[in-house]
């Protein structure tokens, strides 16, 4: 797979929304796979606004979002497909390369599969996204295209310190809100949505999933009883 290297500048302008069901199957469709795996994801503790974002189940009780969308939150909670609302807890929390595990109850969706690492480049996928206010809340999902993989140089979510996030550019229907959503394509999940453009419409970047969640030993580690909070550092709205 040849990956190409971008600089983007990101300040926090940029940021979207900062603020199992098996694709391998051929009788599931990517489109399926990724709107029974879609939660909504809301964070409180920054003030008087509430941080919204978007996640996915990987696993029966484990769903992937961006950090940005829970950094310096106090508590957090995601929203189902039929709109009801549970307490989320923050298990792995990466602020270089934007994402965070979050540990929901069981049997709010269909996990969707994580593609294989020696799996081909996509070109396209899916994602699955919530449209309007609470009360006329309804998901939807859109395509997709995958121009380019990239490792993008850019900073930390807190513009301390500069990193380098493998990935992919994506063009497609991303609005504000919907940091966190999961790029589906026939394989399985690929990657999270992290930035979009915000000087070219359509424009956005995500972050590879890491190679850790593909493993079941370290999925299950993060289910965890003991009463450990994980740091989710400073707030950023």
């Amino acid at each position: 797979m040849q990956r190409w290297s971008i600089v983007v500048a990101l300040g926090l302008g940029l940021l979207v929304g900062a603020c199992g069901t098996s694709t391998a199957d051929d009788s599931v469709s990517p489109a399926v796979a990724a709107r029974t795996a879609m939660l909504d994801v809301r964070a409180g503790g920054c003030g008087p606004n509430i941080g919204f974002g978007t996640a996915t189940l990987i696993d029966d009780t484990l769903a992937l979002t961006a950090a940005h969308v829970v950094a310096g939150a106090d508590r957090v909670s995601v929203i189902d497909l039929d709109g009801i609302e549970y307490e989320a807890r923050v298990v792995w929390f990466d602020p270089d390369q934007d994402i965070a595990a979050l540990l929901v109850p069981p049997d709010l969706g269909e996990p969707v599969d994580l593609q294989p690492t020696d799996a081909d480049a996509i070109e396209r996928g899916v994602v699955a996204v919530s449209r309007g206010a609470f009360d006329d809340r309804i998901v939807i999902t859109a395509h997709v295209a995958v121009p380019r993989h990239v490792n993008v140089a850019t900073t930390d979510i807190y513009l301390d310190r500069d990193v380098v996030r493998p990935g992919f550019e994506v063009t497609g229907e991303i609005e504000p809100g919907d940091s966190g959503t999961m790029v589906v394509a026939a394989g399985g999940a690929v990657g999270v949505i992290w930035s979009r453009s915000n000087t070219t419409a359509g424009r956005a970047w995500a972050v590879d999933v890491p190679d850790d969640f593909r493993r079941a030993d370290f999925r299950d580690s993060l289910d965890t009883d003991i009463d450990t909070d994980v740091d989710l550092g400073p707030c950023l709205r």
